[in-house]
């Protein structure tokens, strides 16, 4: 995936966190893509509307999309795990 990232994207970067891979906002901290999208879907927000919540680009937001949308059952099984391991029921 890493290799990927570098030649596919402009602003996720790969991250290894704790035996996982992630991804995150180049300059952005620990705002993964993940988290990007969550803050999307939890309030029905547009790109445009997700990007001002973040002050990002709109691109970096469809980048954070597209990773989602190709990844989709990896990210939702880590979400899950977070979840679980927070000791949230999964909604």
């Amino acid at each position: 995936m890493s290799a990927n990232l570098k030649v596919k994207y402009e602003y996720l970067i790969p991250h290894l966190r704790q035996a996982e891979e992630t991804t995150y906002l180049k300059n952005r901290g620990c705002l993964s893509a993940r988290d990007v999208v969550g803050t999307m879907l939890s309030n029905n927000l547009t790109l445009k509307e997700t990007a001002e919540a973040y002050d990002l680009p709109v691109a970096a937001v469809e980048e954070a999309w597209d990773y989602y949308q190709e990844n989709r059952p990896l990210v939702d099984e880590e979400v899950a795990q977070e979840r679980s391991a927070a000791g949230l029921a999964r909604c």
